[in-house]
């Protein structure tokens, strides 16, 4: 499974470690304004041509954007994983 984490603050540090430790998950890749070494970033979800590529997403920005990139993300794919 492929997953990208949304925001890489210290929640979505987090989901990254714990992601880390999942045999079922082959890549994770994230959306955040830093570098991040080994990791595939995008500075936006609009960058991401398709989304569908991906399995599992996590949302970890802040709390008032989450309905904002739920919809984004619902609006291009179907039968996903969204956490948030």
């Amino acid at each position: 499974m492929k997953a990208l984490v949304i925001g890489y603050g210290s929640i979505g540090k987090r989901h990254c470690e714990v992601l880390e430790t999942l045999a079922q998950i082959d890549e994770i890749c994230l959306v955040t304004s830093q570098d991040v070494a080994g990791k595939v970033c995008y500075k936006s979800l609009e960058e991401i041509l398709n989304l569908d590529k991906f399995d599992y997403f996590v949302i970890a920005t802040p709390t008032f954007l989450h309905l904002e990139n739920l919809k984004f993300i619902d609006e291009r794919v179907s039968g996903k994983i969204i956490l948030c």
